[in-house]
């Protein structure tokens, strides 16, 4: 039973990581979003995306056990005041993307086996339908 708790715990482990560093990464992108809105006048757009706190999502990276490099680059990257470091964001950005990347993805589901079944029957009810104008044709010449 631990066996299998502990596979659990590390497949939550190495799910968890990568997601935490999707949104991490997103985070920083909306904080650079809402400086460009700012610096363009739109104060709409800056407050929406100034709900958004990057702290959360550093603190939430942490807890996955994010690399302690890249959370300082983001550290940089998310000051409290005055303006972010371009180049931490630039490189935070890249490798919280890179570590995003193996994110393991549901694969689409199956189509219902009904579809195959529907499309016959749609084809079929076609053909009749081509040969009952063919037929009204015929009959018209006749």
């Amino acid at each position: 039973m631990s066996a299998k708790t502990g596979r659990a715990l590390a497949e939550h482990a190495e799910s968890a990581r990568p997601l935490a560093a999707a949104r991490l990464a997103l985070a920083l992108l909306e904080r650079r979003l809402s400086a460009d809105a700012a610096g363009a006048g739109s104060t709409a757009v800056s407050g929406a995306f100034r709900k958004n706190s990057g702290a959360a999502a550093l603190e939430a990276y942490r807890q996955a056990g994010g690399d302690p490099a890249i959370c300082a680059e983001a550290q940089k990257a998310l000051p409290a005041a005055g303006a972010p470091d371009e180049v931490a964001f630039l490189r935070a950005v890249r490798l919280l993307r890179a570590e995003a990347g193996p994110a393991r993805l549901l694969p689409p589901p199956e189509p219902p086996p009904s579809y195959a079944t529907g499309a016959r029957l749609l084809l079929a009810a076609g053909a009749a339908c081509l040969a009952a104008a063919l037929c009204c044709l015929a009959a018209g010449r006749a």
